[in-house]
């Protein structure tokens, strides 16, 4: 049955109906297909419905077909019948996250003294051996080392012209297009305007990926949001925070992210776990600390290293701690894998 299933799945083009989860829409006959997926329903029974190519968020919201979720969609076709098939039994369940504490190094409170005066001298602190062995070797694996996982990929750049990200589905067609934007991101640098070039991918934010990727979410959001976790920010900086969002960036040879503050009333502390072994200073990729005075003064320059979870305050109330990332020299094969995010205060504990 499971066999009739799967060729069903690769071989129909239009509705593909796995028990509570359907996906409305015309595949294409083969290859990448590049969607807007809007989604229609609650939990546990909602409809992907997808629209052409050529189609945008504010059309998802036209339509009135649903409540105005829509999130970029690509992917291989046959690899999407696959997937459905293979995450079919879980797709009718709720995500559910435990409380991965366990998985968390703890820290001696030595430690935690020196973290405490390090976060209130620099607003920034570096838990290395943050994971224990094994639980860094499985979200590593999960996120970097499997083939395909995830299928999901963005071009991530600076558009001038909107004042806001733009985000470019890697794929083959848009090759052309993503070169276009790495030059113009370059361009843009050499003349003192901001700019950005990296590939961003698993947004929490994304209700596509919490069905396609359920174990790989799970697991990351039950370390994020453990109570050991919580219990060592709110040791060090000290506040009661919950996570805001969260994605994996990638960058590779060229990329890089310029000098900027991550102040917004969702964002009181930054963080990235790098999933990255073995990086090299003089390969770039560095996180630069500048200073709030004159931002082309570095205050100190952080080095990927794999299992280590950095976190800086990046609230208005304090620190704006600009900071950027180098670019990654040319001829580096190794990948600068990361997962990066905000938290925001929690208003209830804090009272705030």
């Amino acid at each position: 049955a499971a066999a009739a299933a799967a060729q069903q799945a690769t071989s129909t083009v239009g509705n593909i109906t796995y028990g509570a989860f359907s996906l409305e829409g015309d595949l294409p006959d083969k290859g990448w297909g590049v969607f807007h997926a809007h989604w229609v329903g609650k939990e546990p029974a909602p409809r992907l419905q997808l629209l052409p190519s050529t189609s945008s968020a504010s059309d998802c919201a036209v339509s009135g077909s649903g409540d105005g979720r829509c999130t970029l969609f690509f992917m291989l076709r046959d690899d999407l019948a696959t997937l459905l098939h293979t995450t079919a039994a879980e797709l009718q369940a709720t995500l559910v996250c435990v409380d991965r504490s366990d998985w968390i190094r703890l820290p001696r409170v030595s430690e935690l003294f020196a973290y405490r005066s390090l976060w209130q001298d620099t607003g920034i602190v570096s838990l290395k051996n943050f994971l224990q062995p094994h639980a860094a070797a499985q979200l590593r694996l999960q996120l970097v080392d499997t083939p395909g996982i995830p299928a999901h990929w963005c071009h991530a750049a600076w558009d001038r012209v909107g004042n806001r990200g733009a985000y470019v589905p890697e794929v083959p067609e848009n090759a052309e297009l993503i070169q276009h934007n790495i030059d113009a991101q370059r361009w843009a640098r050499l003349h003192d305007e901001y700019a950005y070039s990296f590939f961003r991918g698993f947004d929490n934010d994304s209700e596509l990926h919490r069905w396609l990727y359920r174990a790989q979410r799970s697991d990351i959001e039950s370390v994020l949001n453990s109570n050991r976790l919580h219990d060592i920010l709110e040791l060090i900086t000290p506040n009661s925070y919950q996570l805001s969002i969260w994605f994996l960036s990638r960058y590779t040879s060229g990329n890089f992210l310029d000098a900027h503050t991550d102040s917004l009333d969702t964002r009181k502390i930054a963080f990235t776990y790098h999933l990255t072994q073995n990086w090299k200073p003089h390969y770039g990729g560095l996180l630069l600390q500048l200073s709030e005075a004159d931002w082309s003064s570095v205050q100190h320059t952080l080095v990927p290293t794999f299992n280590t979870f950095t976190f800086f305050d990046v609230s208005r109330e304090r620190f704006a701690l600009p900071h950027l990332v180098s670019e990654v020299v040319p001829g580096v094969t190794e990948v600068r894998a990361a997962l990066t995010g905000w938290y925001e205060y929690n208003e209830r504990a804090t009272g705030i």
